[in-house]
């Protein structure tokens, strides 16, 4: 009881002091949950600042696939990453990123992209960090990995294994099956009807009655407007 009584004060103490800006993503989650029905965090250990850290992830920053029914389906997940010059230098001088020579970033990497930085003065790099399922030994049966890799030149960056040793079965001296760890958690607000990952929000359910709620008053401003507009034909 006492030993449960510590960790529950240190985890306290780890979300609200120690995760930097955890409280604010949690507020601004629950607000735009209500809104998008669907939202995502991610909990990890950041080998770069040596901590763990739980950052809201846009779902726009995050291509999973719609017909999963959890987060434990997925056979791929990308996650978009966007770091500056000086923060890949950093990755690379501190063993996280592989040393190698990625060429100056350019807008050309946000083609296709519905949303690109603001500040296009001091354009980042598109990193893509991928939750995948490689067979890196050739022994036919693939192994859970973390791949991030740079959007432009193809480039991988790093490779980190997403597995614990203990989270391997094995059966007469053969691997039967890896358990992959999952950094994601997702937030639902109305379960989809379909049965899919995609939850919805009062966006989804609004979004057509405020469409005809603008289209009725614009006509009626527009029907005042004629009406009382003095004009004819001469």
């Amino acid at each position: 009881f006492p030993v449960t009584i510590g960790v529950s004060k240190y985890m306290s103490w780890q979300l609200l002091y120690d995760m930097d800006g955890w409280e604010e993503d949690m507020d601004f989650m629950l607000l735009q949950l209500a809104i998008m029905g669907t939202m995502f965090k991610k909990t990890f250990y950041d080998p770069h600042c040596e901590k763990v850290k739980s950052e809201l992830v846009d779902p726009r920053e995050l291509t999973i696939n719609y017909f999963a029914k959890n987060m434990n389906e997925f056979q791929t997940i990308s996650e978009h990453w966007f770091l500056y010059k000086r923060e890949v230098i950093e990755r690379q001088r501190s063993g996280v990123f592989l040393d190698i020579e990625l060429g100056e970033p350019s807008m050309a990497a946000f083609e296709g992209v519905s949303y690109v930085p603001a500040d296009t003065d001091d354009v980042p790099y598109f990193l893509v960090e991928q939750h995948c399922w490689l067979d890196l030994d050739d022994d036919d049966l693939e192994e859970p990995y973390i791949v991030t890799f740079e959007r432009t030149s193809g480039k991988v960056l790093s490779i980190y294994p997403r597995y614990f040793p203990e989270d391997i079965k094995v059966r007469k001296g053969k691997i039967v099956s890896i358990k992959p760890c999952s950094q994601y958690t997702r937030f639902s607000f109305i379960p989809n009807p379909e049965s899919k990952i995609y939850s919805l929000g009062f966006g989804h359910l609004l979004g057509p009655i405020n469409e005809s709620v603008n289209t009725i008053v614009n006509q009626l401003v527009d029907a005042g407007t004629l009406s009382n507009l003095q004009s004819g034909f001469i």
